[in-house]
């Protein structure tokens, strides 16, 4: 059998064409490997934040109620315990503060989750109608700061 130069030529252009196949199937499956990571710490940060969250907004509910409960405002700071099932690393403090002449108390909740962390300013105000069966009248007119640094700002009038 003869080899032609049409049959050479053939030849190394299947091969140029297996190969050049190959080198983009490499990449596709090097790019998709990156964005599947990529979407897999996204997936977790905001599995976090969403822990976080929640977290705050239990210690928002327990500081409303025990602030509430105060008869005259005054400096406290206690830990909320989340429930045993809820999430294994995750710490709720709160600090409280009377401002004024006792018209406002300033709680500022810290939740913290593994090495996350994230708090809350609430600032009760006394005013409206007192809540039937409760000693203070603490939470009408609630204005609460949120944030990493207290830069977002929420109020509820």
């Amino acid at each position: 059998m003869t080899v032609t130069p049409s049959t050479k030529t053939r030849r190394g252009f299947a091969t140029m064409s297996a190969v050049l196949m190959i080198s983009l199937l490499a990449a596709s499956l090097a790019t998709l490997g990156t964005l599947f990571s990529d979407q897999l710490r996204r997936t977790r940060k905001l599995a976090v934040q969403a822990q976080m969250r929640q977290l705050l907004i239990a210690g928002a509910i327990a500081t409303s109620a025990r602030v509430r409960d105060m008869p005259s405002p005054q400096r406290a700071s206690w830990t909320i315990e989340p429930p045993p099932a809820a999430i294994d690393d995750a710490r709720i403090r709160v600090e409280v503060e009377p401002q004024g002449q006792g018209e406002r108390v300033v709680a500022r909740i810290e939740a913290r989750l593994g090495e996350a962390s994230r708090t809350q300013t609430l600032v009760f105000a006394r005013g409206g109608r007192a809540v039937p069966g409760r000693r203070g009248d603490y939470g009408r007119g609630l204005e609460w700061r949120t944030g990493q640094g207290g830069d977002t700002r929420n109020e509820i009038a």
